[in-house]
């Protein structure tokens, strides 16, 4: 009996795992997950084809994102563990779009970068000036 009930009990935990808050597409294999909470925001790499799970490439808290054909960029408060983001820090990340994620270096993903050097990269990769980003968390 108390065999039983511990397996129910797993298997109703791993269920409850694989549920998340929020998956938005942004381009191609990249999505905006938060598992629990909005805070939770991040943004993964998923390739249904090799059935991976949706692995992390910028950890919460995801707060703003834009997209072309060539970079995502996203602007991030940092968390620590469980704690809030941290409003008063905005970390900027910018993610090569490949159509394949190299786990070792992310892709040549540059980040996390201050407001000054975010604007000095851009002008290096010709990334337009004042891009308008989308909030995906208020």
């Amino acid at each position: 009996m108390k065999t039983g009930l511990t397996f129910i009990a797993v298997v109703i935990f791993l269920l409850g795992c694989n549920e998340v808050d929020m998956k938005e597409k942004v381009i191609g294999n990249y999505y905006l997950i938060a598992a629990d909470l909005p805070e939770d925001m991040c943004l993964t790499y998923h390739s249904a084809e090799d059935n991976s799970n949706y692995s992390t490439i910028v950890r919460a808290t995801i707060f703003a994102v834009w997209h072309n054909k060539e970079y995502i960029i996203v602007k991030q408060h940092p968390r620590i563990n469980l704690d809030p983001p941290n409003l008063e820090k905005t970390n900027f990340f910018i993610l090569p779009i490949k159509e394949k994620m190299n786990y070792n270096n992310f892709n040549g993903l540059i980040g996390p970068i201050d407001q000054n050097t975010f604007d000095d990269t851009c002008k290096k990769l010709k990334i337009p000036p004042n891009i308008e980003f989308e909030t995906t968390l208020k």
